[in-house]
């Protein structure tokens, strides 16, 4: 037995050189033009038991119990009434969704059908600029404020379903701009001419209002959302740059930034900022390892207090983005498949989960901007991106991902946003109301 061999070798070659040959091109068409076909789309399913289905999480106050002790002492700036840490736990799904602060003020999302989703009061489209109202081209679960039929032909699509099912979903677009201070193929910073970045196209007159944005990489993921939402009225610019936390310490980036913008704010500027609001709990996040505190928010808040100040004596505004819910893991390793269609639990929140973690944040955000500031302005996506119960990777009832790691949108997933960013922008009167003939 231990001197047999092969007679004929060659014939080993001709069996296994077909079999390789085979799985390569099979790798490669899974890579290119087979790239998500194996998916299935997804569908809405409606239950009337709201455990049906729907993962748990066995943490469902993330911040019952923080290791800063008295957590609240360093969460004092603005005085918030009601903001306890000891959430009912024996709500109905209903009950909960009028507990939770994370309720995005959209002006009414619809569900399926036109169902209002959400407590807050629908706003009419004849409200809105023109341009924020859009055709239901592929429905979501939401529909944003001033979704239409797609009669109008001029009107851009409010979503467009995509199969983005790819490991390399920040080497495009606006995560490979040079205003962006991250290289995600060498993974490194990279260098950013920040002055050019800020600096806005006013126009051939000088006049046309500027949004300025800057922030960490959760200010990046805004900027397709943005994009679609403003730049009919604003000449927006961004410079952005991951862990350059300008509320935190002082850095070249953050004095940049800020010495550059206040020299060219004007009169109807806005200035937008985003950060991860994981940062303002102390709650820890696996596996990544998310952890801030309640003092990060404390400072944050002073923060957002001195750009009012500073922008109000140039007759500007401050806008405040706000960010999805952190997943469980990976979204690109929780997309629901025929092999495995329960995939999307290894990423999914519960609702109240995500109503829970960083509600200080949001309470304590949301109260300063209405209650003491006069030109600030908050803007928390929270809710548009779960379902009636679940909030997971996915854009809710679709087949397209929204969040590609545990943090950080597509940018379909920003896309996604952009009507109901815009609608908010309206309401507020950061966009000029514009008349229905400019819709035509």
């Amino acid at each position: 037995f231990r001197n047999w061999k092969p007679s004929t070798p060659w014939k080993v070659v001709f069996v296994l050189g077909p079999c390789i040959l085979a799985a390569e091109v099979w790798l490669g068409l899974l890579g290119g033009p087979l790239n998500g076909s194996m998916f299935p789309v997804q569908e809405t399913v409606w239950v009337d038991n709201s455990n049906a289905g729907a993962p748990t999480d066995n943490d469902a106050d993330p911040e019952a119990d923080p290791e800063l002790g008295n957590a609240s002492q360093y969460a004092v700036l603005v005085p918030v009434a009601n903001l306890t840490d000891d959430e009912p736990a024996n709500l109905t799904n209903d009950e909960l969704a009028n507990l939770t602060d994370d309720e995005p003020d959209l002006g009414g999302m619809r569900g399926p059908g036109g169902t209002n989703t959400s407590t807050t009061t629908t706003t009419t489209t004849s409200t809105l600029c023109a341009h924020c109202r859009c055709c239901l081209q592929d429905r979501t679960f939401h529909t944003p404020p001033g979704a239409k039929r797609c009669e109008v032909r001029s009107r851009p699509p409010c979503f467009t379903k995509k199969r983005n099912y790819n490991a390399h979903w920040q080497h495009w677009g606006d995560w490979v701009n040079h205003c962006w201070g991250w290289d995600y193929i060498h993974n490194r910073y990279k260098t950013t001419p920040i002055e050019a970045c800020l600096t806005p196209n006013r126009g051939p007159d000088g006049k046309k209002p500027a949004m300025f944005l800057f922030g960490d990489s959760h200010a990046q993921a805004s900027v397709p959302a943005l994009r679609h939402a403003v730049t009919r009225d604003y000449s927006f610019v961004y410079a952005t740059k991951p862990m350059r936390d300008c509320w935190r310490k002082k850095c070249s980036y953050c004095k940049r930034v800020g010495d550059h913008i206040k020299k060219l704010l004007k009169p109807g500027d806005v200035v937008a900022m985003g950060f991860a609001s994981w940062k303002f709990s102390p709650t820890w996040i696996g596996p990544a390892g998310f952890q801030g505190s309640f003092l990060h928010l404390h400072k944050y808040l002073e923060f957002i207090h001195f750009w009012s100040n500073t922008t109000k004596k140039h007759g500007a505004s401050v806008l405040v983005l706000g960010d999805p819910t952190v997943m469980k893991n990976r979204g690109l390793f929780c997309i629901p498949s025929s092999f495995n269609p329960h995939a999307g639990a290894k990423c999914a929140r519960t609702r109240k989960w995500s109503g829970c973690y960083a509600r200080k944040f949001r309470a304590n955000v949301r109260t300063l901007v209405n209650e003491v500031l006069s030109n600030a302005h908050f803007f928390d996506p929270r809710d548009i991106f779960c379902g009636r119960y679940i909030c997971n990777a996915m854009i809710p009832g679709t087949s397209t991902l929204a969040i590609g790691d545990q943090e950080h949108l597509t940018i379909e997933g920003s896309v996604y946003m952009w009507p109901f960013l815009c609608s908010f922008l309206s309401k507020r009167g950061l966009l000029p109301n514009r008349s229905p003939k400019d819709d035509k």
